[in-house]
């Protein structure tokens, strides 16, 4: 997705509440921070983040990572439209109480740092 001359028709949030939201960013900004398509977070700070309780987080967790896992956007390059989720792909580790999300190749430029690539 080089292409400068994208046309984004539409971002699905439709699902996710405000603490998703909020979730979903603070995703993007752990990759734009650490230079990274992959990040991890414990569950600590997923409760933190979703304003979840100990007594329903696991249920909680669960419907919050279906929600994230379907954030996509249609753009059109041009050629048509084109639908991508935004996550490749998001792994809970209970054992470790880790969740490692792992970004879509196509949206790397989200979280990109190299001032080489910024137009001026």
């Amino acid at each position: 997705m080089a292409n400068n001359d994208m046309h984004i028709e539409g971002v699905a949030f439709a699902n996710l509440s405000k603490n998703e939201l909020n979730l979903f960013f603070a995703i993007l900004t752990r990759m734009h921070h650490l230079r990274t398509t992959s990040v991890v977070f414990n569950y600590d700070e997923l409760q933190w983040l979703t304003g979840g309780t100990t007594t329903d987080f696991n249920q909680l967790l669960t419907t919050v990572i279906d929600h994230i896992s379907q954030t996509s956007t249609t753009y059109d390059l041009g050629d048509g439209p084109v639908k991508h989720d935004f996550f490749s792909k998001i792994g809970l580790v209970n054992d470790q109480q880790i969740v490692s999300v792992q970004l879509n190749p196509d949206f790397e430029f989200l979280v990109q740092i190299d001032e080489a690539h910024w137009k001026k």
